[in-house]
């Protein structure tokens, strides 16, 4: 029946009505208020959804009103409209749970959720799917661009298989740090980090070392110095240091490489680029520090329209939809900038925001097109 304490605080409204159109925003097409058996025992009589435990409605009542008028005027169009996802991150129960059994850093587990920020904060779509699904080259076809992030018992031959189809058909594969280290028994390779994918990727990995993190200034060490792939300068290592030491074969190219003033690590490849037929196939042998993803993505990406002049800020979220428009989600308490690429029309309120929005705490905005 579980405790008595209260562990949340209450939402405002604010955050009440951010909660709800959040998950809009996300696809979703519809909204569970719960509640449970009449069991007193336990926490739940502090709060009961939208009704007490007595029966009566919640202080908070009149917000959910407030939101169902919202989707009661929208809601056909969430419904004909989905996220509009051109990206997709591979990733399952079976690779979360090899992960959290045997985490190779700290931080490793956050590769994921990071990934997955990136993409939000670009305005990008991104889905998931699980890699039984993604055993088939139909289903990544729908997609510009596969993301797989630290899926560490990546161990399926007909998904390689399929991601050097969807890469010689003209998508790009990108390979992060801990992925295919493990068999699908949370057995460690004997042949190399990712081994199985030196086919798609070109090249495995060898060892991994863990170097530290001196300063978050610009002497940062160990960096990464970018040669190619559009980008430039420095970058530091994220996830304490964490570096890959890459065997790259002659098919990849070598894009950037690791700068430190200790020798062991000092000029290796830090990220290669393969091309596949009409595809690429990047293989990320550290994970940034800084926002360096989000620009090798947009390089990886261009091309593509976009209503953001520029990222939002860490805590904001950047959701397309099919008609395309676009969900802005501020998930932070404070006042956030956002940069359009022009003056666009929010739907909800009728109003209409100029090319440097401000977004308050907790709001969420839906954007388009002035006609």
């Amino acid at each position: 029946m579980g405790g008595t304490a209260i562990w949340d605080p209450a939402p405002s409204r604010e955050q009440f009505l951010m909660h709800g159109l959040q998950a809009a925003a996300f696809g979703s097409c519809g909204l569970l208020y719960w509640t449970g058996d009449p069991w007193r025992g336990g926490h739940w009589p502090h709060w009961g959804g939208l009704l007490d435990w007595s029966g009566h409605p919640e202080p908070d009542f009149a917000w959910a009103v407030e939101l169902s008028k919202i989707f009661d005027q929208w809601g056909p169009c969430l419904i004909e409209n989905p996220v509009k996802a051109t990206t997709v991150a591979l990733d399952d129960f079976e690779q979360r749970a090899a992960l959290e059994i045997y985490p190779h850093t700290k931080a490793s587990p956050t590769v994921l959720c990071q990934s997955f920020g990136a993409m939000h904060r670009l305005g990008v779509g991104v889905g998931c799917m699980n890699l039984a699904k993604a055993a088939s080259a139909s289903n990544l076809a729908q997609y510009s661009l596969v993301l797989v992030p630290a899926a560490t018992a990546l161990d399926d031959l007909k998904v390689i298989v399929a991601l050097r189809d969807f890469a010689q058909h003209g998508g790009i594969v990108v390979i992060t740090p801990f992925t295919a280290y493990q068999d699908k028994d949370g057995i460690f390779r004997g042949d190399g980090f990712g081994a199985n994918l030196r086919e798609l990727a070109g090249g495995l990995v060898r060892t991994v070392r863990s170097m530290g993190m001196e300063s978050a200034s610009q002497n940062m060490d160990p960096a990464v110095e970018w040669l190619g792939a559009g980008m430039m300068g420095p970058s530091p290592v994220g996830l304490e240091g964490n570096c890959e030491f890459l065997e790259v074969d002659p098919e990849a190219e070598v894009v950037a490489r690791f700068k430190s003033r200790l020798s062991i690590v000092n000029g290796r490849p830090a990220t290669t680029v393969r091309k596949l037929g009409r595809g690429r196939v990047v293989k990320l042998a550290w994970w940034p520090g800084d926002d360096s993803l989000l620009g090798l993505v947009r390089q990886l990406l261009s091309g593509g329209r976009s209503l953001l002049a520029a990222p939002v800020p860490v805590g904001v979220l950047a959701v397309p939809h099919a008609d395309d428009s676009l969900f802005i989600v501020n998930t932070t308490r404070q006042k956030m900038s956002v940069q359009l690429a022009h003056g666009l029309k929010e739907r909800i309120s009728g109003g209409s925001l100029g090319w440097t929005a401000i977004l308050t705490p907790f709001q969420v905005v839906w954007l388009e097109q002035i006609a």
